[in-house]
């Protein structure tokens, strides 16, 4: 089935004139709808996550803030699915190189913030079992503060030109996203984000042989000492970062390799616009996917949900 999923080229193909259209492309149709259901579910479930982590968890321990930046970001994520389906019956919206690029930015924006916030778990994981002595001298608190923020401004400084020039608006004919941007936006971002996911692993990589090694030489839990509780207890920790990596790759790397092949020059490919419509919406299914992973497998975090849901009912 061919069909652009561009709001100019609906707009074009199913009403010339001004007014909104009166049918839309049955393919449009369900594009839209499934937009609507992930910016409900992700919404939801990142706000639930959000108020979780604020108001039963400790933020003094960098998972679980990174998990906050995470669901922040989701939430975010989400909200630009649900706003998509506005650049469809409100036209003029496209008409506007603001209008056009906040379409995209936001998402971008909070991808490459997701991107970092994963980077940045896996490197405290690291520290966390690898070097386990080391670990409160490396991330001091004020350490730790800035690692905080770096994933808002690295997703910033790189989010941020395009609306001072580095676009393409001027010679694009319309507002989608293989035209807006420059090939050197795309090789930019697209490099930055592959490297921080290919980093990602190489610590997870890492992290595994030092879990062999510990499971090799440990004994049964109530017999380990407190030094080896607090690995036993990183290595759950370990393994659910590498769930959300694996998740997060899995989701966004189509479309990163698309962003390579627009870096190319494949831009005004008709086939590749409309693909890389659905891997945008694959990316995120990313944002209600991780709220499920730390309800199933992040231990603390089921239980400050069970301390939510169950003053809830007692209040009730």
């Amino acid at each position: 089935m061919s069909f652009n999923l561009t709001p100019d080229a609906t707009a074009s193909s199913v009403n010339n004139s001004s007014s909104l259209p009166l049918a839309l492309p049955t393919l449009l149709t369900v594009f839209l709808t499934l937009q609507q259901i992930v910016f409900v579910i992700a919404c939801t479930g990142n706000f639930f996550v959000i108020y979780v982590v604020l108001r039963h968890m400790s933020l003094k321990e960098n998972s679980n803030v990174f998990v906050l930046n995470l669901a922040i970001a989701d939430f975010f994520t989400g909200m630009s699915s649900g706003v998509q389906i506005l650049y469809v019956f409100h036209r003029h919206l496209n008409q506007n190189v603001v209008s056009c690029l906040l379409r995209f930015q936001v998402v971008g924006c909070m991808t490459i913030a997701s991107h970092v916030t994963v980077f940045l778990l896996s490197i405290d994981r690291y520290i966390a079992i690898c070097q386990q002595d080391l670990y409160k001298q490396i991330l001091t608190k004020k350490l730790s503060s800035v690692i905080v923020t770096l994933p808002w401004l690295i997703s910033m400084s790189l989010s941020l030109p395009p609306f001072f020039g580095w676009n393409e608006w001027h010679t694009a004919p319309s507002c989608s996203f293989s035209l807006v941007y420059s090939p050197e936006f795309f090789w930019t971002t697209s490099t930055i984000v592959c490297s921080l996911n290919g980093l990602s692993f190489v610590a997870h990589f890492l992290i595994f042989f030092k879990i062999r090694k510990f499971y090799k030489r440990t004994r049964p839990l109530y017999q380990m000492e407190t030094e080896d509780k607090k690995i036993h207890k990183n290595i759950r920790g370990a393994k659910v970062m590498l769930i959300i990596t694996i998740a997060f790759t899995i989701c966004w790397t189509p479309f990163m390799s698309f962003s390579f092949a627009f870096a190319n020059g494949y831009s005004t490919d008709f086939n590749l616009q409309e693909t890389s419509h659905w891997l945008v919406f694959l990316g995120m299914l990313n944002s209600v996917i991780n709220p499920v992973i730390y309800a199933w497998y992040k231990q603390d975090f089921r239980k400050a949900c069970q301390k939510t849901c169950f003053r809830r009912s007692i209040q009730q």
